[in-house]
């Protein structure tokens, strides 16, 4: 797996993987599309500084933002 190291690569591996998205199991791409999320959400909590979560919190901002019950 190669890292993303800035984020021109992460948009390329962000339309990478719009492309792949669909990929089953049994798709020659699947693996790919596996590496690919996984470097992506890297990056990405690289990133973003955001806190962790309580499930009590998560499911009351789901509640909140898309009436989840």
């Amino acid at each position: 797996m190669t890292a993303i190291k800035n984020d021109e690569e992460y948009q390329k591996a962000i339309s990478r993987y719009e492309q792949v998205q669909g990929a089953l199991s049994n798709d020659p791409n699947h693996e790919g599309k596996i590496n690919l999320a996984n470097e992506i959400s890297a990056y990405e909590d690289s990133i973003w500084d955001l806190p962790e979560l309580t499930p009590e919190q998560s499911k009351r901002i789901m509640q909140e933002e898309f009436g989840a019950k």
